[in-house]
């Protein structure tokens, strides 16, 4: 549920910031959205399926909710290396065969 953590964040008990998303502010703010939904949705009966436009107004709530995810300096420094290895790969003479090792 990582994907809604920047509207509901779920912060760091390091103060580091968010981790994730705060599972219980997200519940509380679909149920206010849509008050019909009581407990646990995903845990409805099959034989009695959850009314349309229910299932609707929640894909509609998800999809405004979504964050854009934002790539942080580790994750660039990740990149960066990766783009490394890729061309330094790819100025291997031919014939030579790369084997990668095992951790």
């Amino acid at each position: 549920m990582a994907l809604f953590g920047t509207r509901y964040p779920e912060t760091c008990p390091d103060g580091g910031g968010p981790v994730g998303t705060d599972q219980l502010a997200f519940w509380n703010a679909v149920r206010a959205r849509i008050p019909s939904l009581e407990g646990r949705p995903w845990l409805h009966a099959i034989d009695q399926p959850l009314p349309i436009h229910d299932v609707m107004d929640m894909i509609e709530f998800c999809y405004a909710s979504i964050g854009k995810p934002v790539n942080s300096e580790l994750d660039v420094a990740v990149e960066q290396r990766r783009a490394m290895v890729r061309r330094w790969i790819s100025e291997v003479p031919s014939g030579i065969r790369i084997v990668r090792a095992q951790r």
